[in-house]
């Protein structure tokens, strides 16, 4: 079960570094997602996508870490709430055909129910971590007292190989998707 918690957790973490990398590398596209949403006066945009990207930094790392998972965990429930919150309000408004901002190892979509049945399921994960903590594969094992062996080998080792193999299929499927889009827009043109 502590390899399970482990991946989710992992999983978690590399989602939210994913994203605030995506957010900061394309930051002027960013502002213009988080201004279209139209949920914060114009002068919040800028100030609330820096402390979102810090937050996801500071999550992302944690879960990471395994280092004060807890409040990493919490951490990611917040932003899953803040982001699906977002989301719904947009789609009880009409307002589909905008781009969710998302970002990272997920890829950018336009909002609909799926988004926010996914952060819903992503939501689950964090709670169920927050009940579950995993040990292993994580800092916080070596300040429990664990070996290194206990907290890093063995099952952790083909744990982190399963995470990373998860990360380049979803970043493929998106490089796909984003393709198949494109692709449908030069042959309508």
């Amino acid at each position: 079960m502590e390899e399970l918690a482990l991946f989710a957790r992992l999983t978690l973490a590399l989602l939210f570094l994913t994203a605030a990398w995506s957010k900061l590398s394309h930051y002027e596209e960013h502002l213009a997602v988080l201004a279209n949403y139209n949920l914060l006066p114009r002068a919040l945009v800028k100030p609330f996508s820096l402390l979102e990207a810090l937050a996801e930094i500071v999550v992302g790392l944690l879960l990471l870490l395994g280092l004060f998972a807890f409040w990493g965990e919490l951490g990611a429930m917040l932003l899953l709430v803040m982001y699906t919150l977002a989301v719904g309000i947009n789609l009880l408004r009409g307002r589909s055909e905008i781009n969710c901002g998302c970002g990272g190892a997920v890829g950018s979509h336009k909002l609909s129910w799926w988004l926010v049945l996914r952060n819903v399921g992503l939501l689950a994960v964090s709670s169920w971590l927050l009940q579950s903590p995993a040990l292993i594969g994580s800092v916080q094992g070596l300040v429990n007292g664990m070996s290194f062996a206990e907290t890093f080998g063995g099952a952790t080792s083909v744990v982190l190989l399963l995470t990373v193999f998860e990360l380049l299929l979803l970043y493929s499927a998106n490089q796909i998707g984003a393709l198949r889009t494109r692709i449908s827009e030069l042959l309508s043109e």
